[in-house]
């Protein structure tokens, strides 16, 4: 008998069911591939049951042609992947680069269960099991098959489902009418199994689904479920497509349940019936019953958090990738766009939203033959990473791409206002609760684990690796601009989605060596990042080329996973944390300044309440009342989200191993980090953006500011600190001196008088052995070199820099080993300019304080004449308003610096004297002195009094006079015998004066300023310069000197003339002390400094000669 074609056996198999060809639901033509069937279905959706049998019917022909092509082909497939496993072995991920995690199970789902019963490759044509061998095309008699499916596969036992005995017997009435035909049809032909088991599933489907819907389990409370949720989405939920993909899994579940204590040849029917289950629910995936707009069938078990049956989803995986990645695409892509669709919708609180990530998760952990195809399925859609359209590229990236939606949920306000306000309501505190900051800690925690397993997942897949890291690349390249102080939120990425991707690259580089990293990737041809436009440590662009041309030998091996996840890490947080937490602090200070504008004018209603701008004032109260408002739950929200403690210390060990991996760039051949660091700066560290160093400063203080136990209580601690000491004491590492400042700024906020918290980590600093010895002194270095720093603003931005490092150095001085250490460098010529520098800074901060309260006292006095002030003109009196809220800043700030300065002159001109005793400083030191001295005791003194100016500016002059004489005892007891320091006093021609000094006497007996016996040294010193001004008076010989003795630029007798470069003789003192200031000739400008002045001992002696020679006459 010749074989029967598959259009006669379905011919002859319609006639025995009363079918005609020429009746509906048949088809003349030939048969049609699955992906055919679901193109022409697509395109409708099959409501009639004529349209349905006809589908049903190819399916069923093209369900029996594959299951028996593959039984076919099982043997030689199964071979064949023996002989090639090891050429197809996924390649791994070295444990040190990605911490290898298990993945937890979604629901009852279990990568292995039931899979070795089940999976295609172990049916072969010839099934042997313990001594039996049942054939696959053995003829069954109908009673058997009736009996095996009738029992296991549609209405279940005892043992393997929950129903009441009632339920079982409507299912087995259910199926009867198919038995029964099914049965005709096995005894009058020979019959296979596989051929029958689908016979048996084209007439079950074939049937109304309200009468399916009776026999499949739960479906209309997922049903309901999913509806709900898809009420307000662009996805279409299908009911009658659910209703038989319910069924299927139902007759799956069942069949898997009982197949491993099934007799043998139950067993052979049960593999049988699970393929062809299988086989149909694949069909149903791939749009086989519903229109193409309509949800993946399995949404609604997703989403009612329904169980899917152990084994199912991996025999699908091997259904469909077995035969083409394009058919496994066909069969899952729409289940993935659906989940990305449904993320999207979801609050970040959602308990679904955990649900969908661990689908997603455990999904991607399946293997199949080596790889993960959902991974590569994910990587291979459209909107993986798609181009940019626009200049919003980074939100495109976000709003568009598939890890874009994925990633997006959040806690932060920017990203889902109505959570924030359902979180944090309308609460204006600036406490956050305890309880409520833990709930929404752990919340997050618990998202972003399921969104790493998810891209772990990725990341271990060989197929999907570059994919993913090319993604996070983008992401870095497409929101560059967020790391400008000033940047348009509309075009780039939110910090919701930029923070969840940080957070799981923090996580994939827990294990990372620095040293493994490649010093050498920033010039790299496969750099994932451009780097060509950051501004270097060091480098100058000639040497990066030259550096990158040098390295172009290497340019062919391939960077490794752990260089490419840490620097995209660097970028990452470069764009996504710093930004965010600048954003906390705006928002602090924009609601500082919402809440005193509200309050001045709360204050002055009455003042206003009368007049006919009351009705404009009370609709801007009322806005600024609500911006407040917002402004308050914003940052709340924002405190919730970004201060976690887990988070942070997080990142903080990652900044940590930044910090390590610079000092391995800058130390290559040293273990143990020292100092002084080599005079030459490795090219690779000069080649490091200069944001890696600047992040790791921005970050600590951050943290000490909002989470001071984060960094307090962190292991990593002394790394930071090491960090900080090495560079700090070597800024020539650094080009921008506004970097070296910001680390220097650092170390200030550990300082216990600023953050209490941190009081053990500044003392390790402190006795830190790198810093005891070198810190001081470069600190004093440090102090002199920001006086010119290139910026337009240097001249303002000195004076914070220098308020930092007076405070460091105060904390340092009472330590002997710090203060010996600048002891010893004070012998320099950096000390002399120190000193020099302190002397400006003391006399520019307080004369432009006491002038700003000189201001505020006239002020006071203006209002205190009500009349006049009311009678102002309101324009001019608000001008004055702003003007009088100026001198009130400036006063605060600059009697701040002051007052440090001024402290910082007091101890050292005790402890260290000698400096401020040599002759290009004693006459500046002493002309500051006395100008101050006459400030606070002289005529004008009563110019500066104003109320409260202790409290509300900080101006204390009863210290600052008791410290100002101070320095005067300092440095007269230093002076030798010939009193130096007290002829400087007198010499003052400006200031000096004996009547001022009996006048500081009587203030400081008359206010108690300093104990008794300090107030009689101060007298005795005061009637000393007395007799020093008439002893200075009668010897003076200034005036008779003839022009070449006179110093050309002060017109004063010279005492040690000196030539200069261009010819020109000037006294050693003054030009030293222009040199301070100035390296240049004072009357060309030339280039000039303290070597190249040549002594003039000839001159010098005939000065000397003339002087004695006029004071004998004069005597």
């Amino acid at each position: 008998m010749s074989e029967l074609t598959q259009e006669e056996i379905r011919r002859k198999r319609l006639a025995k069911l009363s079918v005609s060809p020429g009746q509906p639901g048949t088809n003349d033509g030939t048969s049609t591939s699955n992906s055919e069937a679901m193109s022409t279905s697509s395109a409708r959706n099959i409501s009639s049951a004529e349209e349905k049998k006809d589908v049903l019917e190819v399916a069923g022909a093209e369900c029996r042609r594959d299951v028996k092509h593959d039984y076919k082909d099982v043997g030689t497939k199964k071979s064949r992947r023996e002989d090639t496993s090891n050429e197809k072995q996924q390649q791994s991920l070295d444990s040190d680069q990605i911490e290898s995690e298990q993945t937890s199970n979604f629901a009852s789902l279990e990568f292995d269960s039931g899979i070795d019963t089940m999976e295609v490759d172990e049916i072969v044509t010839g099934c042997s099991i313990g001594n039996l061998s049942l054939p696959v095309d053995r003829i069954y008699s109908g009673n058997e098959l009736v009996e095996a499916v009738l029992k296991i596969s549609f209405t279940g036992n005892h043992q393997t489902m929950n129903s009441s005995v009632t339920d079982q017997k409507r299912l087995i009435l259910f199926i009867k009418p198919s038995i029964g035909e099914i049965q005709r049809v096995s005894n009058d032909d020979d019959t296979t199994l596989s051929e029958t088991i689908s016979e048996i599933m084209i007439d079950i489907l074939g049937r109304s689904t309200e009468s399916i819907k009776g026999i499949a389990d739960n479906v209309s409370e997922i049903l309901s479920q999913t509806s709900i949720l898809l009420n307000n989405s662009t996805l279409v939920l299908d009911e009658h497509v659910s209703i038989y993909f319910a069924y299927l899994l139902g007759c799956y579940t069942r069949v898997s349940s009982r197949i491993l204590t099934s007799s043998v040849e139950q067993q052979v029917i049960l593999n049988q019936i699970s393929r062809i289950i299988s086989r149909y629910s694949v069909l149903c995936m791939q749009g086989l019953f519903n229109g193409s707009t309509c949800v993946s069938p399995l949404i609604p078990f997703i989403v009612s958090r329904e169980p899917i049956p152990d084994g199912f989803l991996m025999s699908l995986i091997c259904l469909t990738a077995s035969v083409s990645f394009n058919e496994f695409q066909s069969t899952f892509a729409s289940t993935i766009r659906d989940v990305c669709t449904i993320v999207s919708q979801l609050s970040a609180d959602s308990d679904l939203l955990v649900h969908c990530f661990e689908f997603l998760s455990v999904i991607c952990s399946l293997n199949f033959e080596g790889t993960r195809p959902f991974c590569r399925l994910l990587v291979s859609m459209d909107y993986w990473c798609p181009n940019v359209i626009s200049k919003a590229g980074g939100r495109e990236l976000e709003r568009l791409s598939i890890l874009g939606t994925l990633l997006s949920p959040s806690f932060h306000y920017n990203d889902n206002s109505s959570l924030s306000e359902r979180i944090v309501g309308d609460s204006s505190t600036d406490v956050i609760d305890v309880g409520l900051a833990s709930m929404v800690e752990n919340s997050q925690n618990l998202l972003r684990n399921t969104m790493f397993r998810l891209i772990h997942a990725l990341v271990l897949c060989s197929d999907s690796r570059i994919s993913t890291l090319s993604f996070i690349a983008a992401c870095v390249t497409r929101n560059h601009s967020r790391s400008q102080l000033q940047y348009d939120e509309s075009l780039v990425s939110c910090d919701g989605f930029l923070l969840n991707l940080l957070s799981i690259v923090y996580r994939l580089c827990v294990k990372v060596n620095p040293e493994r990293v490649d010093s050498s990737y920033s010039v790299h041809p496969d750099c994932l990042i451009d780097m060509s436009e950051s501004t270097r440590l060091h480098a100058t662009r000639q040497q990066l080329s030259e550096w990158a041309t040098s390295q172009s030998a290497t340019s062919d091996i391939k960077p490794n996973f752990v260089t490419e996840i840490f620097i995209l890490c660097v970028h990452l947080q470069h764009c996504a944390l710093l930004p965010a937490l600048r954003g906390l602090s705006q928002k602090q200070r924009a609601r500082r300044e919402v809440r005193n504008v509200i309050s001045s004018m709360e204050q002055s209603e009455s003042q206003w309440s009368g007049t006919p701008v009351a009705q404009h004032n009370r609709r801007m109260l009322a806005m600024l009342r609500d911006k407040a408002t917002r402004i308050d739950r914003s940052l709340n929200m924002d405190r919730l989200a970004l201060l976690g403690t887990t988070s942070l210390t997080v990142a903080l060990e990652f900044h940590a191993k930044l910090a390590d991996y610079i000092l391995k760039v800058a130390l290559p051949q040293h273990l143990v980090p020292t100092l002084p660091l080599p005079s030459e700066i490795p090219i690779p560290f000069a080649a490091l953006p200069e944001f890696y160093m600047e992040d790791i400063a921005e970050f600590i203080i951050f943290i000490v500011q909002y989470a001071p136990h984060v960094i307090a209580d962190s292991p990593y601690s002394n790394d930071i600190i090491t960090f900080l000491v090495l560079f700090v004491a070597t800024p020539r590492y650094v080009s921008n001196p506004y970097l070296i400042a910001k680390l220097i700024e650092t170390l200030f906020v550990l300082n216990p008088s600023a953050q209490p918290s941190t009081g053990a980590l500044y003392d390790a600093f402190l006795s830190h052995p790198l810093a005891r010895n070198h810190i001081c002194p470069s600190l004093i270095r440090f102090y002199t070199a920001v006086e010119t720093t290139g910026s337009s603003n240097e001249f303002y931005d000195k004076f914070t820099i220098r308020f930092h490092i007076t405070m460091l150095l105060k904390t340092m001085w009472p330590i002997p080993s710090h203060q010996q250490a600048l002891k010893t460098d004070s012998t320099g010529k950096e000390f002399v300019r120190f000193v020099n520098m302190l002397t400006n800074d003391t006399t520019f901060l307080l004369d432009e304080s006491l002038d700003s309260l000189k201001r505020i006292r006239e002020e006071f006095e203006a209002k205190k004449d009500t009349v006049n002030w009311q009678g102002m003109a309101a324009e001019e009196r608000e001008s004055r308003e702003q003007q009088f809220a100026t001198d009130e800043r400036v006063c605060r700030s600059y009697l701040t610096l002051a007052n440090v300065t001024v402290d910082m002159l007091h101890y050292m001109s005790k402890d260290l004297p000698q400096p401020f005793l040599r002759g290009e400083l004693i006459g500046r030191i002493a002309a500051m002195l006395n100008y101050n001295l006459n400030q606070l005791c002289g005529e004008k003194a009563r110019e500066f009094k104003v109320a409260g100016a202790r409290e509300r500016y900080g101006f204390d002059a009863r210290t600052t006079l008791d410290q100002l004489t101070d320095i005067y005892l300092h440095l007269d007891d230093a002076s030798s015998t010939e009193r130096e320091f007290a002829h400087a006093v007198v010499n003052d021609g400006r200031s000096y004066s004996g009547a001022l000094f009996e006048n500081a006497v009587s203030i400081l007996g008359k206010n108690s300023v300093k104990p008794g016996s300090s107030i009689e040294r101060f007298e005795i010193f005061s009637r000393a310069l007395v007799e020093i001004a008439v002893d200075e008076q009668r010897e003076d010989l200034g005036d008779m000197a003839p022009p070449e003795f006179r110093d050309p630029l002060m017109d004063t007798l010279m005492k040690d003339p000196v030539r200069l470069p261009s010819g020109i003789i000037m006294d050693r003192d003054i030009i030293l002390r222009h040199l301070l200031n100035s390296s240049t000739d004072p009357f060309n400008r030339s280039s000039l400094t303290e070597d190249q002045l040549t002594p003039d001992n000839e001159l010098k002696l005939q000065i000397k000669q003339w002087v004695e020679y006029n004071r004998s006459v004069k005597r």
